[in-house]
């Protein structure tokens, strides 16, 4: 077992009308969960209505274990049938890991190629030399 705080979030795809509901249970579930040793914090998120998710962190792998296996945990995951089911579950070890998991994501891809000289000439011909006309023409006549 590490000493590393452990973060874990928790997905779920909540069934639409009962968002308010999952809201609450997600943050009573919470206030369960800081009752148990170790216990650090945690929140409810959503993303964009579509997916919600309960993260809460503990200050060793040990402690998150034993929240994830006591039976209040289990109690509290059985009261969201029929709103709410579980899509995802992710656990990360210590700050480095956040850290980790961003380097090793694909470097941005390589910069555009710059637009071929026909399609300059046109972006030129059709908004830049109508203006400049029209100028010409308004003040040359003065």
């Amino acid at each position: 077992m590490s000493v590393n705080p452990v973060t874990v979030t928790v997905a779920y795809h909540v069934v639409p009308g009962h968002e308010s509901g999952f809201h609450s249970w997600g943050w009573a579930m919470l206030a369960a969960s800081a009752a148990q040793p170790g216990f650090m914090g945690g929140g409810v998120l959503v993303d964009r209505e579509a997916e919600w998710h309960v993260v809460y962190r503990f200050d060793s792998e040990g402690s998150a274990l034993a929240w994830e296996d006591s039976l209040a945990r289990k109690q509290w995951e059985a009261r969201t049938e029929g709103f709410a089911r579980q899509t995802a579950r992710h656990s990360v070890r210590g700050a480095k890991e956040w850290f980790n998991s961003q380097a090793a994501k694909p470097a941005a891809s390589a910069p555009l190629p710059p637009p071929s000289k026909w399609k300059l000439w046109f972006v030129n011909m059709s908004a830049v030399f109508p203006p400049v006309l029209l100028f010409n023409e308004v003040f040359s006549a003065t």
